[in-house]
C-alpha cells in the first residue's frame, strides 16, 4: 500500500509514477510508448547501497581512474605549462587540461592522472606516489625542493617525459637543464626551422620532418614523418641515445630533437624538444600520434621494450655550435661587384 506523506498541511498518497508528466502523454494513443510491468529493478538492486547502487559506485570509480579490480593502478603527474605558454596570461588560462586533453585521454587507459599548473607550487608530496611525471614547457624556474622531488621520482624506478619549446630555458624562463643535467641531456637555445618550404608545412617554425628518424625504437611507427613545430634541438651526449633528428632539410640540420636515457635499475627519461608536437593541434598530424603512443608504452612502469637500435643509414648527428669567423672575415675586405667593375672601366685598368 502506499505510503501517505504530508504536503503544504494536506495529507495525499505518494506517487507511484514519476512526479511529473512524461512529455510523450500529449502524443495520440496509437504514437505513445506502453507501459512495462516487467522492467522493475530486483529487490537486491535496491535500498542499502548494493547492487545497482554499488555498481554504479564501481563504474564511478573505474571511470575515474582509481583502481581496476583488485590492482591499484599507477599515477602520473602532468605539470602544463603549454597553456601559459600559448595563452600568454596564465589568469586568463580555463583548466590547466587546456592543450593536452587527448594526452589525458590517452594516460588514463594506463594510468591515474592528475594534472597541476606549472605557474602553481609543485608539492613535493604530490609526486611521492607518482610513476610518471611530464614537464611540458613549464614557464618558470623550480627550487631546489621541486627539482629534488622530481630527481627522486627517477631515482626510485619511475618515469620523466620532458617537453621543451623553442629558445629553450632562456625564452621560457625555466630551469629543464637542470633537470636533466644528470642524464647526459640539455635543451639548446635555438629554434628547428625549415629551410625548404613543404606543401603541408608552409610556416618554417611549423617543419614537416621526414628523414629525422636516427634510432628505431623497437615497434617504432612507419615511416617516421613527423611535424615538429616550433621546438628546440638537443644536445644529446652517451649514455642517452637520440632518437629524432632534424634531418637534412631543417636548420640547424641533422641535430636531435628526441632523446631517451634509461638507467640500470629500469628507470627512464625521455626527453621531446617540442612541447606542442603532442598537443591537441599537432597530435593528429603525421605520425605524432604513434610517436607518443610509444613513448607513453616505453615509459609505462615494468616495460619490457627492447632497447633502441641505430638505423642503417643513421646520420652522425651534431651540435650546432656557431663558427666564430667574423674576426678573420673582417681582415680580407673585399670589394663589391659594382665597384669593382668600375675600377675595371677606369682608364687605369686597360
Amino acid at each position: 500500500m502506499p505510503a501517505a506523506f504530508t504536503q503544504g498541511g494536506s495529507t495525499g498518497t505518494a506517487p507511484s509514477a514519476l512526479p511529473f508528466e512524461p512529455p510523450f502523454s500529449d502524443l495520440p494513443p496509437s504514437r505513445q510508448r506502453p507501459q512495462s510491468a516487467g522492467r522493475r529493478r530486483p529487490e537486491s538492486a535496491r535500498g542499502s547501497g548494493t547492487g545497482y547502487q554499488s555498481g554504479l559506485a564501481g563504474a564511478a570509480t573505474l571511470g575515474g581512474g582509481e583502481e581496476c579490480g583488485d590492482a591499484p593502478r599507477p599515477r602520473a603527474l602532468l605539470v602544463n605549462g603549454l597553456a601559459s605558454a600559448v595563452g600568454g596570461d596564465p589568469a586568463a588560462i580555463p583548466a590547466p587540461r587546456t592543450g593536452y586533453k587527448q594526452l589525458l585521454r590517452r594516460l588514463g587507459a594506463t594510468y591515474t592522472s592528475e594534472v597541476v599548473a606549472a605557474m602553481a607550487p609543485l608539492a613535493p608530496r604530490a609526486l611521492a606516489g607518482a610513476e610518471l611525471v611530464i614537464l611540458a614547457c613549464p614557464q618558470r624556474r623550480l627550487g631546489r625542493a621541486e627539482l629534488a622531488a622530481v630527481r627522486s621520482v627517477v631515482n626510485r624506478g619511475g618515469a620523466l617525459l620532458v617537453l621543451a619549446a623553442a629558445g629553450g630555458d632562456r625564452a621560457a624562463g625555466s630551469n629543464l637543464n637542470a633537470v636533466l643535467e644528470p642524464y647526459g641531456i640539455s635543451v639548446e637555445a635555438n629554434t628547428a626551422l625549415r629551410a625548404v618550404p613543404h606543401a603541408r608545412s608552409l610556416h618554417p617554425a611549423e617543419p614537416l620532418v621526414a628523414d629525422g628518424l636516427c634510432a628505431r625504437p623497437s615497434a617504432a611507427p612507419e615511416p617516421g614523418i613527423f611535424v615538429y613545430p616550433r621546438g628546440a634541438t638537443l644536445d644529446v651526449a652517451p649514455p642517452a641515445v637520440a632518437v629524432l633528428a632534424t634531418g637534412r632539410m631543417l636548420h640547424p640540420p641533422q641535430c636531435p630533437v628526441s632523446a631517451l636515457w634509461e638507467g640500470a635499475e629500469g628507470e627512464r627519461v625521455a626527453v621531446a624538444g617540442s612541447a606542442e608536437m603532442f598537443s591537441d593541434a599537432w597530435l593528429p598530424r603525421e605520425c605524432n600520434a604513434a610517436l607518443l603512443d610509444w613513448l607513453l608504452a616505453w615509459l609505462q612502469p615494468g616495460s619490457k621494450h627492447a632497447p633502441v637500435e641505430y638505423v642503417a643509414e643513421a646520420p652522425v648527428l651534431g651540435r650546432a655550435l656557431l663558427v666564430p669567423d667574423i674576426a678573420s672575415l673582417s681582415e680580407n675586405l673585399r670589394c663589391c661587384f659594382q665597384a669593382r667593375k668600375m675600377h675595371c672601366n677606369s682608364p687605369e685598368h686597360i
